[in-house]
């Protein structure tokens, strides 16, 4: 596989491979290292760790964070869901940040921590006439 480089592109070494997600949420595994990407259009993202597994949400369109955590935090708790996923976290320790980034840049990250072991990870878009957002609701199976 080729090396990241200076100037990714979607089409050549692991940008190339992120962008081949389609749906809101996959798997790769370069170097033998699962990765969860996060697809589909760019938009901020934010962690909660304390609901369910974990609360990942993308802002699509919100009036503010407030509103868009409560809604998501909602979201979350029903049914049905668009997409699942399933993941293995080996290493708890791990860091989100954005596909396209490389050595040297300074793109914002988020550091967390997570339980090792297998995970359910469903994803859907959600709206209503003032919010819209992906939700994605972490599940550990077993």
């Amino acid at each position: 596989m080729d090396e990241l480089g200076e100037s990714p592109t979607p089409d050549d070494g692991l940008y190339k491979l992120a962008c081949s997600i389609d749906q809101y949420c996959g798997v790769i595994s370069p170097w033998d290292t699962p990765l969860l990407i996060f697809g589909d259009d760019p938009a901020d993202i934010y962690f909660l760790p304390d609901q369910y597994d974990g609360l990942f949400f993308r802002w699509i369109g919100a009036n503010s964070i407030e509103q868009l955590t409560a809604f998501a935090v909602e979201t979350a708790s029903g049914d049905p869901w668009d997409e699942t996923t399933s993941f293995e976290i080996e290493y708890p320790e791990m860091t989100l940040m954005d596909t396209c980034t490389f050595v040297g840049e300074s793109a914002p990250r988020i550091d967390m921590t997570l339980q090792t072991g297998a995970y359910t990870v469903r994803s859907r878009y959600a709206d209503t006439a003032n919010i819209m957002a992906v939700v994605h609701r972490f599940d550990r199976v077993g």
